[in-house]
């Protein structure tokens, strides 16, 4: 088992040694997806990277090693296809990656962790494994959830030797949300307890947290203008979903996310341009 890491505000491929798609429907359903998402990569499982690097080159070619990143959960993945998302900025910051997910609506940790079809996408060797759980399990259900995680820890130890598990801290539900009448929360509580639960979960597994809903309330309190959320108050809008990718971007170690020209086609630019710095405030030292 990998030594414990919490967080991380630096690249995370830093501590790790490379290698060798919720869609929730309430919360609930089957859907899912598994694709890969790398414009004009090549998705070759023997692609290696060296350590201790965030951009590696081949030495026959001179051009960077592709990133190799597998994203694992449900429709906080799902929408609006945040794998693509963050495949198309590093590709535009010159950095190549290879992305596949798997992502299945209402997934848990503790489902994942047994699911055949992530077992085998594991074995074709990653640099990053991306774990995100259901969004309401990590304070309905801890025990379950950081179980999943540990038993996931081992899989990614046991099939894909070297991988970095990366746990993707998800969002509070928007104010006025039911569940969270449900739950008897205010956002910032709900918040306060994903924080919470990832940074433990990270801490028994030795993963590393990447905190995506530590950014949405930082832009939340800060940039109300952006509506971060689907009309649902739970799933991510475009810009929900490219404030994700920012947090990615920075802190797989790519860049500085207010150093990349790239926005998704239908965001306005200008929102783009205000929610870049909240993710570097999050993965810049």
């Amino acid at each position: 088992m990998r030594s414990p890491t919490i967080f991380t505000c630096a690249a995370i491929l830093a501590c790790s040694t490379p290698r060798t798609g919720e869609t929730e429907t309430g919360e609930s359903g089957l859907a899912s997806d598994s694709s890969s998402s790398s414009p004009g990569t090549e998705t070759s499982p023997d692609t290696e990277t060296s350590p201790d690097t965030e951009t590696s080159t081949d030495t026959d070619t001179g051009e960077p090693e592709p990133l190799r990143v597998l994203f694992v959960g449900n429709s906080y993945t799902f929408v609006n296809d945040l794998p693509g998302l963050f495949a198309a900025m590093s590709e535009a910051a010159g950095q190549p990656t290879i992305v596949d997910s798997y992502t299945v609506g209402g997934a848990t940790t503790g489902w994942l962790a047994v699911n055949p079809f992530v077992e085998m996408l594991l074995v074709d060797g990653w640099d990053v494994v991306v774990v995100q759980g259901q969004s309401l399990e990590p304070i309905q259900f801890y025990a379950d959830f950081e179980q999943g995680v540990v038993d996931l820890a081992a899989l990614i130890d046991e099939t894909s030797p070297g991988a970095q598990l990366v746990l993707y801290e998800t969002w509070a539900r928007e104010p006025g949300n039911p569940d969270l009448v449900e739950l008897g929360l205010t956002p910032e509580q709900m918040q306060q307890g994903l924080t919470d639960a990832y940074a433990q979960a990270a801490l028994v597994s030795g993963g590393v947290v990447v905190p995506v809903g530590q950014a949405w309330a930082l832009a939340l309190a800060e940039l109300p203008a952006i509506d971060l959320y689907a009309s649902d108050g739970s799933h991510p809008s475009l810009a929900g979903s490219f404030l994700a990718t920012c947090v990615f971007f920075g802190a797989l170690g790519v860049g500085d996310a207010t150093s990349s020209d790239y926005v998704p086609g239908s965001l306005p630019p200008a929102d783009a341009d205000a929610l870049e710095p909240i993710a570097d405030m999050l993965t810049t030292p």
